[in-house]
């Protein structure tokens, strides 16, 4: 149905645009090189465009109707969405997960963005699994396996969750942090109250993602949520706190013993 990326997308933004159309063929459009180039290209393209290698035609001189409406829609570039052919789903941070693990009918385009001011439609992939897609992740474009990722996600969550303890608080903090679990420099004391022996399993499949742009993409779309896990070990009550039990007064440190050698040289010498 469509031959191009831009082609869905103008069919779904349609011409919010004007530009000086010349009324003759220029050659192949410079971007995508499909389409009758229409448009002088100083008009869609700045001095500072930096995706040259995108660009299908680099002899041409102008560019087509449809890539020079896709390629200066403002919206499109500082946004994160999902497109097909019935529409566009604009996103914000919070609501990617959703998205990313809904079905999509194919063939469709997601694209996140991190920074909000790359040109992120001119980088774009059709998908036509929705099982198995792309997502144009700022300048990696990322491979989606979701049956494969599944168990990884569901690690992921676990660990940014927040523990019940920590849930009426005004700013509660989770298992782990997105640094640890990025970089698997965790805090020692975070493993005891997550549980060894589960964190060491969960880490052996986290680690084998560690370092690739689906374990970026994940964490960037990871939510904080209440799941309802305790941890494993709680700390003592702060001091002034008790719990009801009578504890021993600790006993004062002895002071240190000189040593026998420090003794024997302090004595007085007749």
């Amino acid at each position: 149905m469509f031959e191009t990326e831009t082609d869905m997308l103008f069919h779904v933004i349609g011409e919010k645009n004007e530009f000086d159309i010349d009324p003759k063929s220029s050659g192949k459009c410079v971007f995508c090189g499909v389409h009758d180039g229409r448009i002088n290209k100083k008009h869609v393209f700045s001095e500072g465009f930096t995706n040259w290698d995108r660009a299908k035609n680099l002899s041409g001189t102008h560019v087509c109707i449809s890539c020079s409406n896709v390629l200066t829609h403002r919206p499109l570039r500082i946004s994160s969405w999902v497109c097909d052919k019935d529409g566009i789903k604009f996103m914000k941070r919070e609501g990617i997960a959703e998205q990313l693990f809904a079905p999509h009918k194919p063939p469709f385009i997601f694209y996140v963005t991190t920074s909000f001011k790359k040109i992120g439609q001119c980088k774009v992939r059709f998908s036509y699994d929705p099982e198995n897609f792309y997502v144009q992740f700022e300048e990696t474009q990322v491979e989606v396996d979701l049956k494969k990722i599944a168990p990884l996600w569901e690690i992921l969550k676990k660990f940014y969750s927040i523990p019940k303890d920590e849930e009426t608080k005004a700013q509660p903090k989770s298992f782990f942090t997105k640094e640890e679990i990025e970089t698997g420099e965790y805090m020692p004391y975070r493993i005891v109250e997550y549980g060894l022996d589960e964190w060491k399993e969960k880490e052996i499949i986290v680690q084998e993602y560690r370092h690739s742009g689906i374990l970026a993409l994940l964490l960037y779309i990871l939510n904080r949520e209440n799941l309802g896990f305790e941890k494993k070990v709680v700390k003592e009550e702060k001091k002034g706190k008790t719990d009801g039990k009578k504890r021993e007064p600790k006993q004062q440190k002895q002071p240190a013993r000189k040593s026998v050698q420090s003794d024997l040289f302090s004595m007085e010498v007749d």
